[in-house]
């Protein structure tokens, strides 16, 4: 089918403008994909100077803890002879304090307690200690026979060394087939709570 009069007048000038809004455009793509090669450049560039940055301020602060650890008049000395002096006094254990920069970049303290031969323990991460595991509500939401093996269970692993502290109501004690409540042995009880006077409060301190 034929064009239209006025189609075929304008169709030959409107291709050499498109033609030419063509080649803008490829070029103003360039000159943008140009522009953020420069930018992340200069972005690298800013990072690897500001990780210098950081590299060298690290540096200062580890130089300075080390400084500050080994002069004789210094107030980190101090702290640490007091603090030992202190643990020796106290607990008969002496103790090194220890200065140093974590994963991000801060200062962390930490303090050692030494065995006999003036090497580190352990004591302060609780390997030395007493171990025990506390229950609170032990017998809550169980029937009476699994009432009876838990109980029965924790006597058995006492024996281990395990010490196991432990909160129940009088209610939520277990009932044998008679109908009658076991309750702990008189041994097993350190202390038992009511509200009939301040002696059944847990600090046996009158209320506020």
């Amino acid at each position: 089918m034929p064009l239209p009069k006025n189609a075929r007048d304008t169709w030959p000038r409107e291709i050499p403008t498109l033609n030419e809004q063509l080649v803008d455009l490829c070029a103003e793509v360039e000159r943008l994909k140009d522009q953020r090669q420069a930018f992340l450049h200069l972005r690298k560039r800013e990072q690897m100077q500001l990780q210098e940055q950081w590299n060298q301020i690290q540096q200062s602060i580890e130089d300075n803890i080390e400084a500050e650890a080994s002069a004789q008049q210094s107030r980190y000395r101090a702290i640490r002879g007091y603090l030992n002096e202190f643990t020796r006094q106290v607990l008969d254990r002496g103790v090194l304090l220890r200065t140093y920069l974590n994963q991000e970049g801060n200062i962390e303290f930490a303090a050692e307690y030494l065995g006999t031969d003036g090497k580190p323990s352990g004591e302060d991460q609780g390997k030395l200690y007493i171990r025990f595991l506390y229950h609170d509500g032990l017998l809550e939401g169980l029937g009476d026979r699994k009432k009876l093996n838990l109980i029965t269970t924790i006597r058995r692993f006492a024996v281990f060394g395990i010490q196991q502290i432990v909160t129940v109501i009088d209610s939520g004690l277990p009932t044998d087939e008679t109908g009658n409540r076991i309750a702990f042995q008189n041994d097993e009880i350190v202390l038992t709570l009511h509200d009939e006077d301040d002696i059944g409060r847990l600090f046996r301190m009158p209320p506020w």
